[in-house]
């Protein structure tokens, strides 16, 4: 994964806010709403993080189709690439059960689990939910390990991908 980080006077560290679609897709970026959990989630991340942590983090307007939807949308996204995995100082992403990532928090409160969306595996998951006319994913992945071979050792990087768009 190729990204960019958002930035917050780390010279490492560089916006980047674009379209991989052609201009006239690009008029359907998100809004007001819809791209307030990308904004707060760029912050979150751009807050969590340090300059040690060497993570990639991009914020992208573009227009896809979502998870389980059926036409393409102009969706927000940031992804977040740790190379070196989550450290044991950095606050988790808030992923248990039933709790919204802080991402989300961050955004405001009254998200509500879009279990139709949940995804678990050995290598990562996936949730959704759902503020007003707002509906989002959270998707993390990382090593899981090789449950055939005893001395695989795992590697510590860690993905997360924050997709959001208008609920149809």
């Amino acid at each position: 994964m190729v990204a960019l980080a958002g930035c917050r006077d780390r010279p490492t560290r560089a916006a980047s806010r674009a379209s991989s679609q052609p201009a006239a897709a690009a008029a359907q970026a998100p809004a007001g709403a819809v791209a307030a959990p990308c904004v707060a989630g760029l912050a979150w991340w751009q807050g969590a993080t340090t300059p040690a942590d060497s993570a990639q983090i991009t914020a992208v307007d573009t227009v896809l189709v979502p998870p389980l939807e059926a036409r393409p949308t102009a969706v927000c996204r940031v992804r977040v690439w740790l190379p070196h995995g989550m450290g044991e100082d950095q606050p988790a992403w808030g992923g248990s059960d039933d709790s919204v990532p802080p991402a989300l928090q961050r955004s405001g409160a009254d998200w509500r689990r879009l279990y139709q969306y949940d995804a678990d595996g050995p290598d990562g998951s996936r949730s959704g939910y759902q503020r007003g006319p707002t509906r989002c994913t959270v998707a993390q992945g990382w090593d899981g390990g090789d449950d055939s071979d005893s001395t695989y050792v795992a590697e510590a990087w860690y993905r997360q991908e924050l997709t959001c768009w208008a609920a149809p």
